[in-house]
């Protein structure tokens, strides 16, 4: 599977887990990331009990660093953070679209952020200037 930008790391294990009636998730659950899978499109259900996909804290993890562990029993995201948990689900999403029969492979992805501050630089020229669409393009 390919993702961008790259995980530090990505380890495959046999198998797949089969995304049999959709992605769920408890309810205390869900409130953590409400926003977010509304923001990136995923479809998840709340469920009575804990789900398919789970997700935990670690405090020990830095501010954006997250792990996704997949298995034969579902979807495990670790974070400490908001942003550590928007940053997994932005992966989890680009897997989600990588998946034509319903399964993702079993893996665990571990990343963190390489520097704590990221952007772009545009070279501007008197003949270049970019629109606001161009613009929002790039950062999107």
């Amino acid at each position: 599977m390919f993702v961008i930008p790259k995980p530090q790391e990505t380890i495959y294990f046999e198998g797949f887990f089969e995304i049999k009636g959709g992605l769920t998730v408890s309810e205390a659950s869900y409130k953590k990331i409400e926003n977010d899978v509304k923001f990136f499109g995923i479809d998840i259900d709340v469920t009575g009990g804990n789900g398919n996909v789970s997700f935990c804290d670690n405090k020990n993890f830095k501010d954006e660093e997250y792990e996704i562990s997949v298995d034969n029993g579902g979807i495990r995201i670790i974070s400490a953070t908001e942003k550590g948990r928007f940053r997994a689900l932005s992966t989890l999403k680009q897997l989600l679209l990588q998946t034509e029969d319903g399964s993702l492979p079993q893996l665990k992805i571990h990343d963190f952020p390489d520097i704590p501050n990221r952007g772009i630089m545009l070279f501007v020229r008197s003949y270049r200037i970019y629109t606001m669409e161009t613009l929002y393009g790039i950062v999107d």
